[in-house]
């Protein structure tokens, strides 16, 4: 029987040239990963029969490993790309897959409005907007706090008032049936109003608020009897 030789008999100058040949073949190898990398391009998203029968029953866990492998896709062959490189078309119907493989989770939407929307393509941009404004009709209740994200970043960040508007109404319409919606959510679409010069409408929506009871916390009702009152006098001022 060959005994073996234990691994503080070998010499140093052996070892050091087996760690340098390793070093060599690492390098050789990431060298050519590199020159034959190629970018995949994100894919269309697969049917729900397709991803049903891929989760074996489990959709909670697939919808997980779909959101690592969305993530990483940026990320791929030792190539880093930013999301500006990715078909936003074919980034929300993948979001909008894995949330009907998970609806309860939020992690799609918080990605679609805190990533996502960082581009520097306001198609995109819109894009995403509108996948979060469609999908707050699947479930108001849980995703209002999304679209009143969707009305911020139409304001500040593209700078549509109009679009911005759009959200905040649907968001105002909706109140009645979402208990937990603060009232700084029920009251965006007066700020947006006035910001477009529109105060006759804003006026209008302050007392339509204040009438049906959507607003009841006491400050709240006497923040919005002072706006109305200087809304009236900027209003006159206009007028005269």
């Amino acid at each position: 029987m060959t005994k073996q030789r234990h691994f503080k008999n070998i010499p140093i100058l052996v070892i050091l040239l087996f760690l340098i040949g390793l070093m060599l073949q690492i390098i050789w190898q990431l060298n050519n990963f590199k020159k034959n990398s190629k970018y995949q391009p994100l894919p269309d998203a697969p049917s729900q029969n397709i991803l049903n029968l891929q989760s074996f029953g489990d959709n909670i866990v697939l919808s997980r490993l779909l959101i690592l492998w969305l993530q990483s896709h940026t990320s791929q062959n030792g190539l880093y790309l930013s999301n500006n490189d990715i078909n936003y078309k074919y980034l929300t119907d993948w979001l909008n897959a894995i949330l009907q493989q998970d609806s309860h989770t939020q992690y799609p939407l918080f990605l679609a409005s805190y990533q996502y929307i960082l581009v520097k393509h306001p198609q995109k941009q819109r894009q995403v907007l509108e996948f979060i404004h469609q999908q707050f009709y699947i479930d108001p209740k849980r995703r209002w706090r999304w679209l009143a994200q969707a009305a911020v970043i139409a304001k500040y960040r593209l700078q549509d008032l109009p679009l911005a508007l759009k959200y905040a109404e649907i968001l105002t319409a909706y109140a009645p049936i979402i208990p937990d919606m603060p009232d700084w959510a029920k009251e965006m679409q007066i700020f947006i109003l006035e910001d477009m010069g529109e105060l006759a409408q804003a006026r209008l929506l302050i007392g339509g608020l204040l009438t049906n009871g959507l607003i009841t916390d006491p400050d709240e009702v006497a923040f919005l009897n002072e706006k109305l009152q200087a809304l009236e006098q900027a209003q006159s001022g206009l007028q005269e």
